[in-house]
């Protein structure tokens, strides 16, 4: 079940996102690839169903399902109204909008 899941980014030599069981079971690289430096990272609590990321180095944030199938562009620098100028450490979705 998404709500007893924990998920977290690594941008060490390999770059990858994983997720596990609330006590570190089942522990999962979800995303392993087109990654530069993912760091926010935040879950859609109200639908429970998608993760959004932010690449630092690739200046984009990504939308994906829970289990990391289906990922989506959704903000890129130079392609949308968002600059990513500037450092994103961490982030949250609440009300269909990322802070």
């Amino acid at each position: 079940m998404f709500s007893s899941m924990m998920y977290w980014t690594d941008y060490g030599a390999t770059p990858k996102i994983e997720m596990a069981d609330m006590d570190g079971r089942n522990r999962k690289a979800i995303v392993t690839d087109r990654l530069q430096t993912p760091t926010g990272l935040t879950i859609d609590f109200a639908s429970y169903d998608k993760v959004y990321f932010c690449d630092m180095k690739a200046s984009l944030i990504e939308v994906m399902n829970n289990d990391g199938t289906n990922r989506q562009i959704i903000l890129k620098q130079g392609k949308t109204y968002l600059c990513l100028k500037e450092l994103v450490i961490t982030m949250t979705f609440f009300s269909m909008r990322i802070f």
